[in-house]
């Protein structure tokens, strides 16, 4: 996994048991999660097209091979699609997905296609705004016209946003010619991320459909960037909102946060965060009933400051498997 991982947040526990919530120490807790039962997925990017962007275009194009890799290898039934950053309101080609056929299916050269298409150039707005963009594209206004066929009510959700800047969605409130660096200033304009969270999920009944991940600028970009970069702060808010995921944009090989990107996108999460900390020796982890060793290779791995369990190898649980975590929760978690 990409060593600058910001952030895998990856699935809220379905249901939890515990004997008494007065005094959590001591006490044995259960953790209950379950994979997606879905093989449908609809994945849209949004990436920035403004002029600092060109280097990362071509990582996102080199790094798609590992994201699709994980879709064919699960069966996931997906659809692809791509727009930019830009929300112009005289474009009236604004939120469109990019390309013919708009919507990338298994059953389209799906792989030389969107290579083609993240490279949307570097001659787009400097006020970036991917979250309207994103929202836009998959409203019912959108999904009734020129992005028709794109989204499909029973499948998984994820919304993939790749910017050196943060998001300055506005709703219209600073105007056209806002460059970025006026965003920040005026911040207290944007529209509140949690808007935007609530009409995504407002588009599945059931908001763990939905999930937003980010290939975004670092917290500590200033230190960790050689190219200008701007920390995704909106973003990484929308990812843990949804328990998504961000990785930094920084890097310079996207393809091991891309393969983890793919199992998310096909519904199928390596990671689950338990409500508290495990007592040492007391967990047991369970897939269906049986009981996972704890290995790195084939087994299950704890981080205990996460208090997140990760599976690994053969224990990766299936699509719509139940997972179990009981412990007896460390005193203070």
């Amino acid at each position: 996994m990409n060593r600058r991982l910001l952030s895998v947040l990856i699935l809220a526990p379905l249901a939890t048991a515990c004997s008494d919530v007065a005094n959590f120490a001591d006490r044995k807790f259960t953790d209950s999660f379950q994979q997606s039962p879905s093989d449908a997925a609809d994945i849209l990017f949004v990436v920035d097209n403004s002029g600092s962007m060109a280097d990362e275009q071509t990582l996102l194009a080199q790094g798609f091979e590992s994201f699709v890799s994980q879709l064919e290898a699960t069966g996931t039934d997906f659809h692809l699609g791509v727009v930019t950053t830009d929300f112009d309101y005289a474009d009236p080609k604004r939120g469109s997905l990019i390309g013919s056929p708009a919507v990338l299916t298994p059953d389209t050269d799906y792989v030389n296609l969107f290579q083609q298409r993240v490279h949307v150039g570097v001659g787009g707005s400097g006020k970036e705004q991917g979250l309207q963009s994103a929202t836009y594209a998959l409203s019912t206004t959108m999904s009734t016209g020129p992005n028709q066929g794109f989204m499909r009510q029973d499948a998984n959700l994820l919304v993939v946003i790749v910017s050196d800047e943060d998001d300055c969605s506005d709703d219209g409130r600073l105007g056209a010619d806002v460059s970025g660096t006026q965003c920040y200033v005026h911040d207290e304009l944007l529209t509140p991320v949690g808007n935007y969270v609530t009409d995504l999920q407002a588009l599945k009944a059931n908001v763990g459909q939905v999930k937003l991940a980010g290939i975004v600028g670092p917290k500590d970009a200033d230190f960790d960037c050689a190219a200008q970069s701007v920390y995704g702060s909106r973003y990484q808010e929308v990812a843990e909102l949804t328990a998504g995921m961000t990785s930094s944009i920084c890097d310079g090989d996207w393809s091991g946060f891309m393969d983890t990107l793919g199992l998310t996108a096909a519904g199928i999460f390596t990671s689950f965060p338990l409500s508290h900390g495990a007592a040492p020796g007391t967990l047991v982890v369970t897939v269906g009933g049986n009981a996972v060793p704890e290995s790195d290779v084939d087994g299950y791995t704890y981080d205990a400051t996460a208090h997140t369990i990760t599976f690994h190898g053969i224990w990766l649980p299936e699509r719509g498997a139940s997972v179990n975590a009981e412990y007896t929760i460390e005193a203070g978690t």
